[in-house]
């Protein structure tokens, strides 16, 4: 668990040098905790809010944070294998247990539609191409990185389900951004590509896409930015590789 105490005194970056690993564990859990020090842009921006940031952040951290100083302490955990929750649910056991009544609206899922639905909307307002939509822009962006691609590796690198991206496919034909045609290296296969039209448009799209990452993260502070990001690549840990 992290936890931010903002102080007006100190500057720069400064690491405390602590460590400390407990032997022991708890469910299957070994701990390494360090503390920091670490700068903030806006000190009145940094809550005490629980947050977690790996050691591996922690440049990253370096990198992007200056002026007063916040501590933080960094705190890894190393997970052994425990039964996955499908199987718990499938067999009727829970390892959570709450007698309070259930409230929808703390739950994380639809905290995680909330702020997809918000993003969705920075987006739509912030696209170069209004009739774009976030993942037309993903698919043409994975188009461009991996080259020509099937359906198949389509849904694997953007990880958008294989209706939806059949669709996608489509109406970003009939717009004449991508042109679908036989795989050099197998005739049965049919890949899609960028057009000229699809390539300028992509490029275009680009600083719009930059701008609307920046503004869909802008109420947090820098340090909430890494935290978020970290929290939101382990969650799909070890699903299809965590891409």
């Amino acid at each position: 668990m992290v936890s931010t105490r903002s102080s007006a005194t100190g500057e720069g970056l400064r690491c405390a040098g602590k460590t400390a690993e407990n032997s022991k564990s708890m469910r299957g859990r070994k701990r390494r905790t360090t503390t920091l020090r670490v700068d903030c842009l806006d000190v009145t921006a940094c809550p005490d809010v629980p947050y977690t940031v790996p050691n591996k952040g922690i440049r990253r951290l370096e990198r992007a944070l200056r002026r007063p100083v916040i501590e933080i302490d960094v705190s890894m955990t190393q997970r052994t294998k425990s039964t996955p929750m499908s199987a718990r649910v499938r067999s009727g056991r829970s390892s959570v247990e709450d007698d309070r009544p259930y409230n929808f609206k703390e739950q994380v899922g639809h905290l995680l539609r909330r702020n997809y639905q918000r993003h969705l909307a920075i987006f739509q307002a912030a696209a170069a191409d209004r009739q774009l939509t976030s993942v037309q822009f993903v698919t043409l962006c994975a188009i461009s990185d991996y080259g020509p691609s099937s359906q198949a590796q389509l849904v694997n690198s953007t990880a958008i389900d294989q209706a939806t991206i059949r669709g996608i496919i489509s109406r970003l034909v009939e717009r004449k951004l991508i042109k679908l045609s036989a795989d050099p290296s197998d005739k049965r296969k049919v890949v899609a590509s960028l057009t000229g039209h699809g390539r300028q448009l992509l490029q275009e799209m680009i600083p719009s896409a930059r701008e609307i990452t920046v503004e869909t993260v802008a109420p947090l502070n820098p340090a909430e930015r890494e935290a978020l990001m970290f929290l939101l690549r382990k969650l799909i840990e070890g699903e299809d590789g965590g891409n």
